[in-house]
């Protein structure tokens, strides 16, 4: 791991947004959080994000080693859906390219546009579907 941020998901369908901030508060005085964002996305507002309720917990600053824990409490197909994407993904990896992503990102992870205009997916499509293996072949990847 070189960007320490957790993805968390939660199958909770029924759960409401006041249960939600509840939930979100506790973990957020429990991991001593210094900032947080919530977004309400159940009737799918932003389409490429999933149908639920979010929380993106910090403690400080990621590119400083602070944690970030990304929450997601999603309706049964979203979740369904993402666990589905990540053995999908997690099936592709071999030793080799596992070596190639943790190289990547530690050559960016720093940089300001990681996570912005340079994203973990980008990385991912690049070494699993291109075959890149370095940084300077992602650099010249990305074009």
């Amino acid at each position: 791991m070189i960007w320490r941020d957790l993805d968390i998901y939660i199958r909770a369908p029924e759960l409401s947004v006041a249960e939600y901030f509840e939930f979100g508060g506790r973990v957020a005085q429990l991991v001593d959080a210094r900032s947080a964002s919530f977004r309400d996305n159940w009737a799918g507002a932003v389409p490429d994000l999933p149908h639920g309720l979010y929380f993106g917990i910090k403690q400080g600053d990621p590119r400083r080693g602070a944690w970030k824990l990304d929450l997601w409490a999603l309706d049964d197909a979203d979740f369904e859906r993402t666990r589905a994407t990540a053995r999908a993904f997690t099936a592709r990896l071999t030793p080799e390219s596992r070596a190639a992503i943790l190289d990547i990102k530690a050559a960016y992870w720093v940089d300001p546009r990681y996570r912005d205009t340079v994203t973990s997916t980008m990385i991912y499509e690049a070494v699993l579907t291109a075959g890149v293996n370095t940084p300077e072949e992602f650099r010249r990847w990305l074009g």
